[in-house]
This record gives C-alpha cells, structure tokens and sequence, in this order.
C-alpha cells in the first residue's frame, strides 16, 4: 500500500486519503475549512496554526487558565483574544526549550518540559523535580518524563553521564597530578617539607595518606579511626614519639598532632 506524510499533521497516512496533487491529507484540509467558517462568522481570517493535531488533547496550562494551553503533541498555544483566534507559541532553546507568557504586565518565561509535566504526569508525592529519562533535555515527550526529588535528579545525572564524577587531577580544585599524589602517598618525609615542597597544605597531605582523598589513585582506602577515651589521654600523655604512635594506632602524624593540641577530642 502506497503511502504519503501529510504536511499538516505530519502523519503517514495512505495515499487514498489524499487528493489528487495536494500534500495535505482530506481530514486536515475539511478541519481548515471548518475553522475558516467559524472565523469568518467574525470577520477573521483562518490560522493555520489552529488546526488540531491527530489524537491531541489541549489543556489549560496552571495559573494561565483561558489564555495558554498546552497538548500532549508538544504544542503550546496563545489566545489572543476571547472569539477564538489562536496562535502556536514559539518555543526557544536554551538549554531547555522555554516560553515566555504574559498577560497585561505580568510575564513568565516557562520551562516546556514543567508545564507538559504538571498537566498530563500525575504527581501524588508533590515532588518539586522533572527529570527526563533519556538524559536528553530537549525530548520533551509525556513517556521521557517523571517527577523527582533532588537526590534523584541528581544520582540520574550521574547513571546517565551527564554530570560525571570527577577525581583527582580532573577536577578544577586539582594542585597535583596524580603522578605527585603517588609521590606524596609513598614518601617517607616529614609533613612539613612535603608540604613546602608541593605548596599544598599539611593538611592535604594527611588526607592523601589516610586515603580520604586521592584513594583511587593510591588504593589506600578510608577509615575513620574513632578513639574512646583512654586512648586519647594516652596518645595525649604518652611519652613515645609521633611516628610510634602513628604505628601503635595506625593513624597519621597529623591526627596524633590534632589530638596533643586538643583540635580534636576537645572534649576530652
């Protein structure tokens, strides 16, 4: 069977539903003329743009009830006045496809994608996100769409790539490379020349031998010690030197440092 697209509802229909020489199937055409008839009663000529899509249901967009609308097929239209002359807003990409709408000084520029979500997608649990599925935030289609929270907006994201996690050197805060965090991880030096050597902080490099930063890198993985509090008025009256101390407990200099000048376990 022969088939043809019809240009004004962009559907593939059989060639039988179309006329002879004429690119817009006979239901698009009889729909225009209905609409010409109706504006003509007002002295208006026919919008082309007032034509229904097959299968599209319009609803009233929120806080915009009688003067947008919005449908299932991605459309967005403007009452323009109250006789019936309708026109499609044009919807810009910036990012997000966004629309302006204003009435007598008051303006909104919407999101597409959060209006075609608070009229067709249900939202039981009041979440305040719109997530797209596909991670492709100009597919603006009802089946793309879900409501989310932050969290879970956030952690798709990431499962979809579009906000990948960075560490190490590939991250803008990054004052070593990962060759000088292997450097660092194994030498035997003393914080303080470590530090002056690589002009970053004792405490970074504390964090870098613990593992709390760098561990894929080094492989060193983090555990925070927690201490009770004998153990801290041991470490605290103790008198072996740092690096004993540092085997006895397996922690670093630093903390041992922290804990004999009271900046941590204050308390105590």
């Amino acid at each position: 069977m022969t088939t043809k697209i019809c240009i004004a509802c962009y559907t593939k229909k059989s060639i039988e539903k179309f006329r002879e020489n004429r690119k817009e199937c006979k239901e698009c055409i009889e729909n225009k003329r209905r609409q010409g008839a109706i504006l003509k009663k007002w002295g208006q000529k026919p919008n082309p743009d007032s034509i229904d899509l097959p299968e599209e249901i319009w609803k009233e967009i929120e806080l915009w009830e009688g003067l947008y609308f919005i449908s299932n097929k991605l459309r967005i239209r403007s009452l323009v006045d109250g006789i019936g002359y309708e026109k499609i807003i044009k919807q810009v990409n910036m990012r997000y496809y966004r629309v302006c709408l204003s009435y007598k000084g008051r303006k909104e520029a919407a999101m597409v994608h959060r209006l075609i979500a608070k009229a067709f997608i249900p939202n039981p649990e009041n979440k305040p996100f719109v997530n797209h599925k596909n991670g492709n935030k100009l597919d603006n289609r009802i089946e793309n769409l879900e409501w989310c929270t932050a969290s879970e907006n956030c952690q798709h994201a990431i499962d979809t790539g579009l906000s990948p996690i960075l560490n190490g050197e590939d991250t803008s805060l990054a004052k070593i490379s990962n060759e000088q965090a292997l450097e660092i991880f194994n030498s035997t030096d003393r914080y303080a020349k470590l530090s002056k050597k690589y002009k970053i902080s004792v405490g970074a490099i504390g964090s870098l031998k613990c593992g709390r930063s760098w561990g894929h890198i080094t492989g060193k993985e983090y555990r925070r010690q927690i201490f009770n509090k004998k153990e801290i008025l041991d470490i605290r009256s103790s008198e072996l030197s740092t690096k004993l101390l540092c085997k006895k407990y397996k922690i670093s200099r630093y903390t041992v440092h922290r804990i004999r000048t009271k900046r941590t376990y204050s308390n105590i």
